[in-house]
């Protein structure tokens, strides 16, 4: 799975809230498979898929 991932970004909202920003390159079928176990993690409010073509 950390093989699809190329950057992270780490933003604190207020003293309770984090977000996390994954940039990954690779198979849909990967990504779909990471965006659906970080849903299933305690304390995920919301997980967002953005598809960026060049």
């Amino acid at each position: 799975m950390a093989d699809i991932v190329t950057s992270v970004q780490h933003i604190h909202l207020s003293h309770d809230a984090c977000m996390e920003t994954l940039v990954v390159e690779g198979p849909g079928s990967a990504i779909t498979d990471l965006a659906n176990r970080l849903r299933a993690l305690g304390g995920v409010r919301q997980v967002k898929v953005v598809v960026v073509e060049d």
